[in-house]
């Protein structure tokens, strides 16, 4: 559960994580250049769609926005000449479409700024960063226990939490983080307030001190230790923290996997920090059972308290005793039933969310198998074509049995005879002409359609 999120009632309605699927209907040219009309759905609902009208320029602009991931993307080559003609148009319009269905493919770019702001401009506007900076700097300047050095910018993926270098009175590094409220804040300002203060009082050997925070009416920040050494994932790409994550993390050159050791050193902290603040009340999100195992998941998951006593990590011990690992923390006994239920609202949300998508990935699943335009198509071309095959075929039938019947009922004609040429007449009777004909007639009406082979068709 995110900390820094707002009331149902005055909370702003945006998930910044929800899928975003992409399709070009159209193009059409407008005062000598071409536009591309993009028809964009986010998240499972159907309802949530709209068009976006874009030009070739647009799709190089992002194209080089996110070009620091070193990610190979087919964007198609610029045209110069006979880039109006309908056939170059329509080959173009291909091409973009599959050059955004390639980006929206890998997660780190489908969920940064410039792809979001390329597909969905209304929610994120130019502006948010400056806002943030403008906000955190009134703030600090009425706090005046900090001073704002400059934004981190972009050094992590979520668009709506920015990150701020600023120094205390010893001139000491720290790290200022502001989130503007999401949909998923279900506390008042003043329960808020109580629970950042409480936190603040956190005393574990694993988890970071806060060392201020303020709350805004459109967000809050808190103030930590700076780490130049990064985040743990800095670590794992052998990078710096204060570069953009998309350079650091989207094709990155270097990877500097841990140790067998250090993963159990690591994860074992991690896991006494999180057993610390479930005790204490605080939820997290159970999707962390997920990264277990698909059989651990089915039989409910794995609990905290088994995992620590597993031996993986108990090796990863390193001389710490149970006392090294105790913390201290307090709510009041009102704030931890807040905490409960708005734990129960966030689940509820995601639960419905997952429900919707289930749904929608069905209806997908069946209009490929069944709805296929192509295939529908094709089924109806065999259908015709097979149902005209065989109207022709009784149609003959019927004609050559009226024609059998009539030359039946039609008297036999008298012999002939037949002389030669030289006078000699001849006791032999001519060639009969009807008898090959009568033949045929005779095969045809006897055809019997059971006996043709039977085709398979799809």
């Amino acid at each position: 559960m995110a900390t820094f999120e707002k009331l149902s009632e005055i909370k702003y309605i945006q998930d910044d994580t929800d899928n975003l699927v992409c399709t070009l209907e159209n193009a059409q040219n407008i005062n000598k250049h071409t536009e591309y009309i993009l028809r964009v759905q986010k998240g499972p609902s159907k309802g949530n769609k709209w068009t976006v009208s874009r030009r070739y320029r647009d799709f190089a602009s992002l194209h080089l926005s996110i070009q620091q991931a070193y990610i190979d993307l087919p964007l198609p080559p610029k045209k110069l000449i006979g880039n109006m003609q309908p056939s170059f148009i329509a080959e173009r319009q291909v091409a973009l479409q599959q050059y955004v269905n390639e980006i929206l493919k890998y997660q780190i770019l489908a969920l940064s700024l410039p792809v979001r702001r390329f597909l969905d401009p209304c929610s994120y506007p130019l502006h948010l960063a400056e806002e943030a900076l403008q906000t955190v700097s009134i703030a600090l300047r009425g706090d005046g226990q900090y001073e704002l050095k400059g934004p981190l910018q972009n050094i992590n993926w979520r668009i709506r939490k920015h990150y701020f270098h600023v120094v205390d009175s010893k001139r000491t590094n720290c790290l200022l983080a502001w989130q503007s409220y999401g949909p998923d804040k279900h506390l008042y300002n003043k329960d808020l307030q109580i629970a950042l203060k409480s936190m603040q009082s956190l005393s574990h050997p694993f988890i970071g001190e806060i060392l201020t925070f303020h709350i805004l009416e459109s967000g809050a920040f808190v103030v930590r230790q700076l780490h130049e050494q990064g985040t743990m994932r800095d670590l794992l790409y052998g990078t710096e923290y204060d570069k953009s994550y998309l350079a650091k993390y989207g094709n990155p050159k270097v990877r500097k996997p841990f140790t067998t050791r250090q993963i159990a050193h690591y994860g074992y902290q991690i896991l006494q920090a999180l057993k610390f603040l479930h005790d204490k009340g605080l939820p997290h999100e159970s999707i962390l059972h997920l990264t277990l195992s698909s059989s651990s998941w089915k039989r409910g998951g794995a609990t905290l308290d088994e995992l620590l006593q597993h031996p993986f990590f108990v090796r990863a011990l390193n001389g710490f005793v149970e006392r090294d690992v105790k913390g201290h923390l307090k709510f009041p006994l009102t704030l931890k039933e807040q905490i409960k239920e708005a734990a129960l609202c966030v689940e509820s949300r995601l639960k419905t969310d997952q429900k919707l998508l289930r749904t929608a990935r069905r209806e997908v699943r069946i209009q490929e198998i069944l709805g296929s335009d192509e295939e529908m198509k094709k089924q109806r071309r065999k259908a015709k074509k097979r149902d005209s095959m065989w109207k022709s075929m009784s149609s003959l039938a019927e004609t050559v049995r009226s024609q059998s019947a009539s030359t039946t009922s039609s008297p036999t004609p008298p012999a002939t005879a037949y002389c030669s040429t030289t006078g000699d007449s001849s006791g032999a009777s001519p060639p009969a002409a009807g008898e090959g004909r009568g033949a045929l007639l005779q095969a045809i009406c006897s055809f019997n359609k059971k006996s043709l082979a039977r085709v398979g068709s799809r």
